[in-house]
């Protein structure tokens, strides 16, 4: 299957490929990666100098048999519970407390959420109610201000200077502006 003698594999190209799927998909290159890089690009040079026959997938297939038989057999898998088993039981009666703690931790951090969350909606509506209360002092200023250019002439002659023509109709637009303000809204 993979029978090819080190002379024929280019392990520059396996690592460019490398690279190019790294960068295609955006991925960061760890320095692991990295420095596995260079030890193949180093036993690739070393390898074309000593023995350009060689067959690395039949010589390591034996490591990785025995590699792969002790990490993943069920024989492999009972060693390494054997082995971490003592650690497991001196942990086994700290377990009920760690599950009450996480479960406190879990109930205080649900507690916390729903205060935080009341302490929101509760500043949202201090917000709602402070911008109410601006757009009625504003429109009853507008109101004022508007009532006070209609219904004094005396005024409304001062005005006159500025704009002789406009001075009725500012007052009025600021009496509707005012109304306007100070109306009801629905939905707020």
């Amino acid at each position: 299957m993979f029978e090819k003698p080190i002379s024929e594999i280019s392990f520059g190209r396996l690592l460019i490929h490398l690279f190019q799927t790294a960068r295609r998909f955006h991925m960061e290159v760890q320095p692991s990666l990295v420095l596995l890089q260079k030890t193949l690009l180093n036993i690739e040079g070393m390898g074309r100098q000593l023995y350009p026959e060689l067959d690395l997938w039949s010589t390591a297939q034996p490591f990785l048999e025995k590699w792969m038989q002790q990490r993943y057999s069920p024989q492999g898998m009972l060693q390494r519970l054997g082995r971490s088993a003592p650690s497991w039981l001196e942990q086994l009666p700290l377990l009920p407390a760690t599950i009450v703690e996480n479960l406190q931790r879990d109930r205080s951090l649900e507690v916390l959420a729903r205060r935080q969350q009341r302490e929101w909606e509760e500043s949202q509506r201090r917000r709602r109610e402070q911008r109410e209360r601006y757009r009625r002092g504003a429109g009853a200023l507008l109101l004022l201000a508007g009532a006070a250019t209609t219904i004094w002439p005396g005024h409304a002659a001062y005005l006159a200077t500025l704009a002789t023509s406009l001075a009725p109709w500012a007052g009025w637009l600021l009496l509707l502006g005012g109304i306007w303000l100070l109306w009801p809204r629905a939905g707020r």
